[in-house]
């Protein structure tokens, strides 16, 4: 098949629409499918991996649309009006969204976030539209999947939380990395954390300037691998986006954010509404449970139910 993606990457917008279009692509491509991706050049810029396919300028494509066998939309600024305007380029349109805020004019449409019914969408899209909801379409990359057997084994044995993982996404223009290291500065907590910096990590000096002095172990990583960071830690503080999805298919507890309006729905259902001292202490006297039910959200096969099915639907 013939697969363009048009979703777009910004310090203002985050990363996560691009890396998970680009989890789906790197299936297909493996599949032996084309896959073109029309986005613009500040994606490439914050993004390099994005050169691995090939690239179109999304401005271009929109004025002369090519044929293909699939379209696959992951952009909250785009909706039915510009879906409509492709259906006679793509045998099959699909859309990513998480907002059920807006029409869509499109053959498939994912949300993969917990809680959210397919109700959601049903006054949305035409009648013959598939709608597939809920993390069990979470799109994540297999090497999630390859860890999960093993990290079950691991997450077994910790005792004590000695490692943090903080991350909040590809962009972090708010600094939300330097808040959560000054939480847990003043905490209880005494151990390691290992700090995910954005792409472009535009914090980076001040980061660095607080682990000098901070009493922990302070860790700094500018991209890494994600899955592996992920394993390795014992719980996470992070964002309700799509990272989130990436550190339940590892069983990670993590004391969640709300850094976007787009992340409400998320934070309601899997937020706490404690400190993180309190988190600190519920997680050391019941970490496995934890463990278990974080787990229990998402599986890491979710890539490989969608290409399925748009195979048959193909």
């Amino acid at each position: 098949m013939k697969i363009i993606f048009i979703c777009e990457a910004s310090l203002e917008i985050g990363t996560g629409h691009v890396m998970r279009c680009m989890a789906l692509a790197n299936n297909f491509k493996d599949n032996g499918d084309e896959i073109i991706f029309a986005t613009s050049n500040i994606s490439v810029q914050l993004i390099k991996k994005i050169k691995d396919f090939k690239i179109i300028d999304p401005i271009e494509f929109e004025k002369n649309p090519q044929k293909c066998d699939l379209i696959i939309i992951d952009n909250y600024q785009l909706d039915y009006r510009y879906e409509e305007k492709l259906k006679f380029f793509a045998k099959k349109i699909m859309a990513i969204d998480d907002l059920f805020n807006r029409k869509h004019d499109c053959d498939i449409l994912l949300d993969q976030n917990l809680g959210v019914k397919k109700s959601f969408y049903k006054n949305l899209v035409n009648p013959n539209c598939k709608i597939l909801v809920g993390t069990k379409y979470a799109l994540l990359r297999p090497e999630f999947l390859q860890l999960r057997k093993s990290m079950f084994r691991k997450r077994k044995s910790i005792k004590k939380v000695t490692k943090i993982l903080v991350n909040f996404g590809g962009s972090d223009v708010n600094n939300y990395c330097l808040k959560a290291l000054k939480m847990i500065e003043d905490s209880s907590f005494i151990g390691e954390a290992n700090v995910i910096l954005g792409f472009k990590a535009i914090h980076l000096n001040e980061i660095k300037e607080f682990a000098n002095n901070s009493k922990n172990k302070i860790n700094i990583h500018h991209q890494a691998d994600m899955a592996q960071m992920i394993f390795e830690a014992d719980i996470g503080v992070g964002a309700g986006g799509s990272s989130t999805w990436e550190r339940c298919c590892l069983g990670l507890p993590t004391y969640l954010f709300k850094i976007a309006d787009n992340q409400e729905f998320i934070f309601k259902k899997l937020g706490q509404n404690i400190s993180f001292e309190e988190f600190l202490l519920d997680v050391n006297n019941n970490y496995y449970k934890l463990v278990k039910k974080t787990a229990s959200y998402v599986d890491g096969k979710g890539i490989y139910r969608i290409i399925k099915l748009i195979k048959i639907l193909h």
